[in-house]
């Protein structure tokens, strides 16, 4: 097949702060595409393609131009997107967002044979009659959450959906924990993305009288730098990522999540047989199911009770660590995501299990 992705900004991402989940996840569908011998079309705009274009891992990146390279993206870069989508006569255009989804017909002009798919990760903000016009112009609409998939539905009327984002998982050795600059046999990681956050969980770790310690993956400077002062116990090893992140959340005892962390390094850390202690967020509950304890992070004598029964008991602790890996495996990895897409492509729905998880409805879950 020949597959047009519109809407993300390009490939590859320049840094952990960009890895936004539209990009995330066309990198990990595309290159698996093309290596099934599909071609694949992926738009983009600068910095994020250089030039007039460039292969990336067996997948042609084309350079669209943006109005204003300050804030690239834009509907400029989309009109102009929908005019490549005429010339490229792609079996599939696989849109991303709403924005590129209202421009659905006129891509569709070129070719009426081309299966229209629409992927919106987050809630929509629009009137109604818009949302449900442009829902009209799809062949399929698909969702990474039963969140997104359950305001679609009720604020909108517009069913879709659910595929979950896929990881790969990863086949490298371990990097020693020494070579990140943790010299301690027993730690525990935290993942959070504001000195605020490492605050309240620093709070509730100390009065836990958790013993090990606390690395967090941020660089300690500024406000970061006056929490080491505070908390002799933290140690800050800078913004890791990639095998060496997934390498530390292994060899940790613990992976606390404070705020909402992104798909593709939570499935990472269930991968990896972490034991998480997470916030409530739907998107943490949706992923983790019952395999991680949950805290409200407004609640800090939550988060102290919930530190003590997983360091106090080994076995709840095995018992969340053997969940988590197994539910990733089971129902999040990139070969099945790919096969749900692929099915989405042909017009056929195919539902998603979800037997390990808790049906609880979206209405009865807190928000964090």
């Amino acid at each position: 097949m020949r597959i047009l992705f519109v809407g993300q900004l390009g490939l590859p991402l320049l840094s952990r702060r960009e890895q936004a989940s539209a990009e995330t996840r066309v990198a990990a569908l595309a290159t698996a595409l093309a290596a099934k011998n599909h071609r694949i079309l992926v738009l983009g705009t600068a910095p994020y393609v250089t030039g007039t274009g460039m292969n990336y891992h067996g997948v042609e990146v084309k350079r669209i131009a943006s109005l204003n390279p300050e804030r690239p993206g834009g509907w400029f870069y989309l009109l102009r997107s929908a005019a490549t989508a005429l010339t490229f006569q792609a079996s599939v255009i696989h849109l991303q967002g709403a924005r590129a989804a209202s421009l659905a017909r006129l891509m569709r002009l070129g070719n009426r044979h081309t299966t229209l798919v629409w992927t919106q990760d987050d809630a929509i903000q629009m009137p109604g009659f818009l949302a449900r016009w442009i829902a009209r112009g799809l062949d399929e609409i698909t969702v990474p959450t039963r969140q997104v998939q359950y305001q679609l539905l009720t604020t909108y009327g517009i069913r879709a959906t659910y595929i979950p984002d896929g990881y790969i998982a990863s086949t490298l050795p371990a990097v020693a924990p020494r070579h990140l600059g943790v010299k301690v046999v027993n730690y525990n990681v935290l993942l959070a993305d504001s000195a605020a956050a490492v605050g309240r969980v620093a709070k509730a770790y100390k009065q836990a009288g958790v013993r090990a310690k606390l690395v967090v993956l941020q660089d300690a400077a500024g406000a970061y730098k006056r929490l080491a002062k505070q908390y002799r116990f933290l140690q800050f090893v800078g913004p890791v990522t990639g095998r060496s992140r997934r390498s530390l959340i292994a060899q940790a005892g613990l992976t606390i999540t404070d705020e909402a962390v992104e798909t593709h390094v939570l499935l990472a850390s269930m991968d990896a047989g972490a034991t998480i202690v997470a916030a409530n967020h739907p998107l943490h509950q949706e992923l983790l199911g019952t395999s991680a304890l949950f805290y409200n992070p407004r609640q800090v004598d939550g988060l102290v009770s919930v530190l003590r029964e997983v360091t106090a008991d080994a076995s709840v602790a095995s018992r969340l660590a053997r969940g988590a890996r197994k539910r990733a495996r089971t129902h999040f990895t990139l070969t099945r995501t790919l096969s749900e897409y692929l099915a989405s492509y042909q017009a056929y729905r195919q539902v998603v299990s979800l037997d390990s998880a808790k049906q609880t409805s979206f209405t009865q879950l807190p928000v964090a």
